[in-house]
């Protein structure tokens, strides 16, 4: 079982990890979490204890679910890494309605399957 401190860090790096993925600063992501940037600076280096309010807010910030931001094994997944504009996509997609991200997801088949685009894939 991990220690306290280390799943602070594991929540710290996973942070970082994230917000420099959607390439934003850290004023940014604070903004968007409704927290101060130096707590977040504090956050991200484990120096400073999140409570799971604030950890929702900072992942609901970066369009993640809050288990993503436990989880130190990322780059030891073997799944297949996204793309910059497909995580673009999916943090656009992740604060809609279902029935909305169901109507896009259509929409985006339709329009890939009626043109040349998956024939160069």
């Amino acid at each position: 079982m991990k220690s306290q401190k280390n799943v602070y860090a594991v929540i710290g790096r996973r942070t970082r990890q994230e917000r420099n993925r959607m390439g934003l600063t850290q004023e940014e992501l604070a903004e968007k979490a409704r927290i101060h940037p130096s707590f977040l600076g504090q956050i991200e280096r484990g120096t400073k204890k999140a409570s799971l309010v604030t950890i929702q807010r900072i992942a609901d910030a970066l369009g993640i679910a809050e288990e993503q931001l436990f989880n130190d094994n990322i780059h030891g997944s073997k799944e297949k890494k996204l793309s910059e504009y497909q995580q673009k996509v999916l943090s656009l997609m992740v604060h809609l309605p279902v029935n909305d991200q169901k109507f896009l997801y259509k929409t985006t088949k339709e329009l890939y399957n009626n043109s040349k685009f998956h024939e160069r894939s």
